[in-house]
């Protein structure tokens, strides 16, 4: 079977019990990791003059602006607006180093929990499964985003999921805030594929291999989530 970068991505869009067996034959993940950190880094990049202003005015009423003087505020928002070509790389290294740490995070956990729950597979599978299912919402959904951005001038206002319905947002709201986290339709995507890929190479029944990548998986976004919430 042939099990390139071709057939892989093919798979994991088209045939996710296909990506499976070849994960678990081959873990290979450095390809899809590679892929998910390029992404990412020029996505980050390429909107920091979007992302940076309108950030720092999500974050103006926070206690931690509020302690910032107003000559001090102004002038990062002014270098925000045109950031320069080390800022906008340094942003984007920065989005994508992050995007692949919380993915191997992510694998550590659903692996631990897949050994509890009597699982037959390796750290290192999970680790392939989660970078590979992960192309589709930093991979596939970022090229979606980009767009819209592009499209609306701004990165707090896109979304691929249940927040996109929401009529007249605030964006600092808990529920615009809960939306964007859990209400991403690529992200639900790519925990489907990922349960599949789970159950077949931990060779568990559909349902425990669900509990085993959701559970973790709204843990550590809860978990950012409030983190966020703090600063906002």
């Amino acid at each position: 079977m042939n099990d390139g970068f071709g057939a892989r991505f093919k798979a994991l869009v088209t045939r996710p019990r296909d990506l499976g067996a070849m994960i678990k034959e081959r873990p290979s993940w450095l390809a899809p990791a590679l892929v998910m950190l390029g992404v990412m880094w020029v996505f980050t990049g390429a909107v920091s003059h979007i992302a940076g202003p309108e950030q720092l005015e999500l974050m103006r009423g926070s206690k931690l602006m509020q302690m910032m003087p107003e000559d001090q505020w102004q002038a990062q928002y002014r270098d925000a607006l045109a950031p320069t070509l080390a800022k906008r790389i340094g942003n984007g290294a920065a989005g994508g180093i992050g995007t692949c740490v919380s993915a191997v995070v992510l694998a550590a956990l659903l692996n631990l929990f897949a050994k509890l729950s009597a699982g037959k597979g390796r750290f290192k599978q999970m680790l392939s499964l989660v970078f590979w299912t992960g192309l589709i919402p930093y991979g596939l959904g970022i090229a979606l985003k980009y767009a819209l951005v592009l499209a609306k001038e701004s990165v707090m206002g896109v979304s691929v999921g249940l927040a996109a319905l929401l009529p007249d947002p605030d964006y600092t709201s808990m529920l615009y805030q809960f939306l964007i986290t859990f209400g991403d339709f690529t992200m639900w995507w790519a925990l489907a594929v990922l349960v599949i890929g789970v159950e077949v190479v931990y060779e568990l029944r559909r349902g425990t291999a669900a509990v085993v990548v959701l559970l973790p998986w709204a843990l550590l976004s809860g978990v950012a989530l409030v983190v966020g919430r703090l600063f906002m």
